[in-house]
């Protein structure tokens, strides 16, 4: 998310491209990747409730089960041992 005073309208531009009926993927940084010496460049981090809730009054369902599965596909996975065999190889 953008600072606090251009939020609005930084979701309203991106809401705009999203075809009615679209599915919309959207990530931002949550507040603890803003204390000192976490993450790096993250400005304005939020809870998940408020993006949550600003998509809402924009008419956005929130789907848990969706954000679930895609939240488990993107968890980081062990780094093959650098003797590994490659795919393919």
């Amino acid at each position: 998310m953008p600072l606090r005073g251009l939020q609005e309208t930084y979701l309203d531009n991106v809401l705009q491209q999203v075809a009615p009926g679209a599915r919309l993927l959207l990530s931002w940084a949550l507040p603890e990747a803003c204390l000192p010496g976490r993450g790096h460049g993250h400005l304005n981090c939020r809870e998940n409730a408020h993006v949550i809730r600003r998509l809402f009054v924009r008419g956005f369902l929130f789907h848990e089960a969706h954000t679930a599965w895609l939240r488990a596909q993107a968890r980081p996975r062990r780094a093959p041992a650098a003797d590994a065999p490659r795919p393919g190889a």
